[in-house]
């Protein structure tokens, strides 16, 4: 549960059924899946600050900014 920032304020709520329950355990229980948990408990263990950082930056809220603005330096480069 939880709420949506400004501009727009919406009230929302997720769940999920036993299938879903189970798809994303087959997804985490694959390589990649056990890499990124295992990722996940290392820097929870060991760079507390650092995951803290890195949750704040990937959750703030970005109102105002257009996708083109923020973005514009990744989308200018070439591959």
């Amino acid at each position: 549960m939880g709420k949506t920032e400004p501009p727009v304020s919406w009230d929302f709520v997720m769940s999920c059924d036993a299938a879903e329950v189970w798809r994303l355990a087959r997804t985490i229980s694959n390589k990649q899946g056990i890499r990124l948990v295992g990722q996940y408990a290392k820097m929870r263990l060991f760079k507390p600050k650092e995951l803290k950082t890195r949750y704040g930056e990937a959750t703030k809220t970005r109102t105002g900014v257009r996708p083109d603005q923020e973005y514009a330096p990744l989308l200018g480069k070439k591959k």
